[in-house]
């Protein structure tokens, strides 16, 4: 059957104009004409047969090679010879449209991988499948972790800022593509790849701070931070009864949106993670908000879906907020409480809720009977006591129908 030439889709911006295709026969991995160098098998043969499979893969007929790949996985033990045929084995089940598959595959080549080269080109492909599902930002932090290992060449590194680059766009975030275009040196990906460059850049757009929101709060939307989507696997929130302050328990993100961005994108990478991927298994992140150091407030989870941070039936109608780093010996910066404020005031203010609806974590928790935890450490405590006393909830300067913007 002849094959089909892979649809584009057209994205353009005043300031940035780069071409993305999207098409699963065209997303077959970083321009693969063959295996990575950090991803070859110790064994001639193996990686003799590995080749084999790929230009199989390249010929048109990836089902063909990864049938020869399972075979050969099946009677292979050494290590780097495994990380090898399922790195292959995830470049054959994306090309024929096996996404999840394929996800399976290289996070497998990452686990089994000896070198920051063979780990380097799975956590690409990770990338790959990202860019497939449209979740650019899972993919960004997936190509962030390939060049974080120091294993790509100097042309891998430059087509892995390019991508980067080309993800940022796809969200809007044009100052930061800007940046990644430049760390990419000029690369041109050949037709083939699912990257193509139409034009250059423009100059770097003005920087400009967070929007400020009525009532003193700065909300960035999960659009603007790169949100997968929701899955299925979440209930209603129903009535809003109460709510539960948290902190991530992380180390905080450095200064800058991008930054913050970019922890509340491997917070929500953590909780979609199935279990076998050393995640949570959940529908979407699981607070409603969370708080960066500069006291900027991030949309998580809708408030109108039901979260999951405070554990079984006490989620029910609670609205969760995250602030950003781990408070067990320190406590949060003056941006980050006044936002905390700030927000359970218009939140009070939104639902009708008493003073007293407002409880950490540990406190939840033990009311109701499921054991204690060390969440959201002493130093949150202390400002959700202050709250509960209600403590900077009067006098606000939010309307009684809440803060405009916030969802």
């Amino acid at each position: 059957m002849r094959r089909q030439p892979s649809p584009r889709v057209r994205l353009s911006h005043p300031a940035l104009l780069l071409v993305l295709t999207l098409s699963t026969a065209s997303c077959t991995g970083l321009s693969r004409s063959g295996t990575s160098a950090g991803s070859r098998a110790s064994d001639p043969r193996t990686a003799s047969e590995v080749a084999a499979a790929a230009e199989l893969r390249r010929g048109g007929d990836p089902r063909r090679g990864l049938d020869h790949l399972e075979r050969l996985l099946q009677r292979t033990q050494d290590r780097p010879a495994r990380a090898a045929i399922l790195l292959e084995m995830g470049h054959c089940q994306l090309a024929k449209g096996d996404r999840s598959g394929a996800l399976e595959s290289y996070l497998a080549s990452s686990a089994f991988a000896p070198d920051p080269g063979g780990r380097a080109a799975a956590y690409e492909g990770i990338g790959d499948v990202h860019v497939a599902d449209g979740a650019f930002g899972l993919a960004i932090d997936a190509y962030e972790r390939a060049l974080a290992t120091g294993g790509l060449p100097g042309t891998g590194a430059v087509r892995a800022h390019y991508r980067v680059a080309v993800c940022h766009q796809r969200l809007g975030h044009l100052d930061e593509a800007r940046d990644a275009l430049v760390r990419s040196s000029g690369h041109r990906p050949p037709a083939s790849d699912p990257f193509v460059w139409v034009e250059p850049f423009a100059p770097r757009s003005p920087a400009r701070p967070p929007t400020p929101l009525p009532g003193g709060l700065v909300l960035v939307p999960r659009a603007a931070w790169g949100a997968a989507p929701l899955r299925p696997n979440h209930d209603p929130m129903g009535k809003v009864v109460r709510i539960t302050v948290h902190h991530t328990a992380t180390r905080p993100p450095a200064p800058g949106e991008a930054s913050g961005r970019s922890a509340v994108r491997s917070i929500q990478k953590y909780h979609q993670s199935s279990a076998e991927q050393g995640g949570r298994g959940w529908a979407d992140i699981g607070y409603h908000f969370l708080i960066d150091p500069e006291g900027r407030i991030y949309e998580g989870r809708p408030v109108t879906v039901q979260g999951a941070h405070a554990g079984g039936s006490a989620n029910q109608g609670n609205i969760g907020i995250a602030l950003i780093g781990d408070f067990s010996s320190s406590p949060p910066s003056f941006p980050q409480e006044q936002a905390l404020f700030a927000l359970v005031r218009d939140l009070v203010r939104r639902h009708d809720l008493s003073p007293r609806r407002i409880q950490g974590h540990s406190e939840v928790r033990l009311g109701a009977g499921e054991g204690g935890t060390q969440c959201p450490g002493p130093f949150v405590e202390g400002l959700v006591w202050r709250l509960q006393k209600g403590e900077g909830l009067s006098g606000a300067a939010a309307s009684q129908r809440g803060t405009a913007g916030l969802p």
